[in-house]
């Protein structure tokens, strides 16, 4: 533990229930985590009020309408892990949520054009069948989508009248493997997929990529409004996430350096780190196997630990005291950016943290 760097502790739920959650979804105003109790897939909503911190129902995750009737045979097989993005361009705020079953298949995206609303609309998996891992990651952003089939296509979905239509992503260079992390930047011009060269992979003569096989794929928006590939760009290790700040990319990196950088500042118009933040290793050897970044802050997640930069002056702000795991085991946190807060959830309980000094 690095000792120089302050600790703070956050406010956390009790267990809930049964409740097994997977990921967390936040932007200024809303927080939401997604987990499933036993196989059904199951939102809720996060409330912060008067001190005190509760979770609520939110809209149930429908079963595919143009596969209803295999719904609860699927549920009998394998547990369904929803995936979120919420997009707070739009007034109302919006939901994208994927359905995606454990063993790897995805039953498509739900979109609900307001977030307060059930009313919804799908979007379905490109196979029509839960085969493939469709639907992660994802980004919603206004009458777009942005999202993976596989490990190895990347889809632009439009949507016009209620409907959605997609256009694939195309990478002239070959077809390195696209990683679960992709970033669009706040004025919608430039989208982020980082990438492993799986020539680069074969080429070593290992099972394992080099580190200079990681990299980024840049793609530019034309006048038509879809995306054609610009350039590639090398990175110093593989990465475990990507986010804009500001015209800068915020990348995470996923295996120790020597240096101690756990996250860069991307030049896009270099391709190069312009600035490296220090992440303090824990002793699992992992630099950061989550990020997320809104406003002035960024999430960093560790096993066992999860850190908040203050992305203004590019420094770790403090480190972020986790409860232990039921069983023992490491913790594997995860977080995401909740306005001047930080809502982070390990097992079935959810924290907040807030990052504003006390008056």
């Amino acid at each position: 533990m690095n000792s120089t760097i302050p600790e703070i502790d956050g406010t956390w739920t009790d267990p809930l229930d049964d409740f097994e959650i997977v990921q967390v979804a936040a932007t200024r105003e809303f927080a939401l985590v997604a987990g499933r109790v036993g196989l059904r897939p199951e939102i809720r909503s996060i409330h912060w009020e008067n001190g005190t911190l509760r979770l609520a129902p939110f809209h149930p995750v429908p079963p595919p309408s143009w596969k209803g009737e295999r719904w609860d045979e699927l549920e009998d097989m394998g547990e369904v892990e929803p995936w979120l993005s919420i997009d707070d361009s739009t007034a109302p705020p919006q939901l994208a949520v994927t359905r995606v079953e454990y063993q790897g298949g995805s039953w498509g995206v739900v979109v609900y054009p307001d977030i307060k609303s059930p009313a919804h609309e799908e979007i379905e998996s490109p196979t029509g069948e839960a085969d493939i891992a469709f639907g992660v990651p994802l980004v919603l952003r206004g009458d777009e989508m942005f999202t993976m089939y596989g490990g190895d296509e990347a889809y632009h979905y439009r949507r016009r009248h209620g409907r959605w239509t997609r256009s694939r992503l195309t990478f002239p260079q070959g077809a390195p493997e696209f990683l679960p992390s992709v970033a669009l930047s706040p004025d919608g011009a430039t989208l982020v997929l980082t990438t492993l060269d799986t020539r680069a992979r074969v080429q070593s003569g290992r099972g394992e990529p080099k580190d200079d096989a990681a990299g980024l794929a840049i793609f530019r928006r034309g006048a038509d409004g879809s995306f054609a590939f610009a350039r590639a760009a090398r990175l110093p290790r593989e990465s475990s996430g990507v986010a804009f700040v500001g015209g800068d990319l915020l990348v995470g990196s996923l295996s120790p350096d020597p240096q101690g950088d756990g996250l860069w500042r991307i030049d896009l118009a270099s391709g190069r780190p312009r600035t490296r933040i220090a992440i303090p290793l824990e002793q699992n050897g992992t630099v950061v196997h989550g990020l997320d970044a809104g406003g002035d802050f960024a999430a960093i997640a560790q096993l066992d630990a999860l850190w908040a930069v203050d992305l203004r002056a590019d420094v770790v702000l403090c480190r972020l005291r986790l409860p232990g795991r039921r069983d023992g085991r490491s913790a594997r946190p995860r977080a995401a950016v909740f306005g001047t807060r930080i809502v982070a959830a390990v097992d079935n309980r959810v924290g907040l943290y807030d990052l504003t000094p006390p008056p």
